[in-house]
């Protein structure tokens, strides 16, 4: 099936117009690696989360007419890739999970323990920093937002070792 500019599908991204006659498409990955979970605008280009690779998230930037621009990875994320993006400040914010591995140069990378990760990007793609959140099993970021002062992150977290405090709701009354 050919969605985009060639047959080897992944993650695809889509300009319509308000009537759903499609303007441009363009894919990037791989058909049973790559996807695309979020999109922002950020002037005239648009810059996209997904994955692409077994475990290898990636930003991917694309300009107005659809034509790629470049990609920038991040190894060892889980089977989701990145998840949503927001841009801030000349900044881009990128959430998801990072598989935390013994040996990274291991074949084997098949883990259940994930943190939950927020990358910082500039607008050229260099990798600013990396905060993880996480204890001995699975964590994963999947949203974030932001207000003029602060980021917020939604996600899951399996363990009961992290360093998040965790409130029983019967504590909250």
């Amino acid at each position: 099936m050919e969605v985009g500019n060639h047959t080897t599908g992944g993650g695809v991204i889509v300009k319509y117009d308000f009537d759903g006659n499609k303007i441009w498409n363009n894919n990037h990955g791989g058909n049973k690696s790559g996807n695309f979970n979020d999109i922002i605008q950020v002037g005239s280009d648009f810059y996209v989360a997904g994955k692409d690779g077994m475990d290898s998230g990636n930003l991917v930037k694309f300009d107005k007419n659809g034509e790629y621009k470049w990609h920038a990875n991040f190894s060892f994320t889980d089977s989701l890739g990145l998840q949503d993006l927001i841009y801030f400040n000349d900044k881009i914010y990128v959430v998801g999970s990072k598989k935390i591995l013994e040996d990274e140069k291991k074949e084997d990378r098949t883990t259940e323990n994930t943190d939950g990760v927020i990358l910082v990007f500039d607008k050229k793609g260099k990798q600013l920093k990396e905060i993880t959140f996480g204890g001995s099993k699975l964590e994963r970021f999947t949203d974030i937002a932001r207000d003029d002062e602060f980021i917020y992150i939604t996600g899951v977290g399996d363990s009961l070792d992290s360093t998040l405090e965790v409130v029983k709701n019967e504590e909250k009354a």
